[in-house]
C-alpha cells in the first residue's frame, strides 16, 4: 500500500490509500528559466488533482511551488485541497477545480495556474449527451 497526506484547505490533512482514490483528472505545469533543467535558476511546478473513492468521496487538491536561486526572491509554496462527502457534478467538479486554482493562485504566476486548471478540466471524464 502506498500512502499520501494532502494538505487541506479548511480542515487538517488527510492521509489516504493511493490505491483506494482513483485519479479522475490531473493538470500540470512545470517550466524553468533555462535551455536545459539543471543549468535553471528558477522552477515552477503547478499540479491539480481530482481522486474519488468507490463510495463516491471526492478529494480536489493543487500545490503551486516556485524554487529560485536568487537571492532577491523568494521561493513560493501554496497548497489548497477539498474533501467533497459525495459525488460530484461534472459542473460541481469543474467549480471545484476553480476553487482550488484560485486558492493555489494567490499572488501567483496566474497565466501558468489558469492553464493548469483548464487542463485538469479537459481530463474529466466525457459527459454523454
Amino acid at each position: 500500500m502506498k500512502y499520501r497526506t494532502i494538505i487541506m484547505s479548511d480542515a487538517a490533512p488527510v492521509r489516504i490509500i493511493q490505491e483506494d482514490w482513483q485519479v479522475i483528472a490531473h493538470g500540470q505545469h512545470y517550466s524553468f528559466d533555462n535551455e536545459y533543467e539543471f543549468q535553471a535558476n528558477e522552477k515552477l511546478e503547478i499540479n491539480i488533482r481530482v481522486r474519488r473513492h468507490a463510495d463516491g468521496r471526492t478529494l480536489v487538491y493543487g500545490s503551486y511551488e516556485f524554487s529560485t536561486n536568487w537571492a532577491a526572491r523568494d521561493d513560493v509554496c501554496h497548497r489548497a485541497g477539498y474533501l467533497y462527502p459525495d459525488a460530484l457534478s461534472p459542473d460541481q467538479l469543474i467549480c471545484a477545480i476553480k476553487k482550488t486554482g484560485n486558492e493555489i493562485a494567490d499572488g501567483a504566476d496566474i497565466s501558468a495556474v489558469y492553464d493548469t486548471v483548464r487542463d485538469c478540466i479537459s481530463e474529466l471524464p466525457p459527459l454523454e449527451i
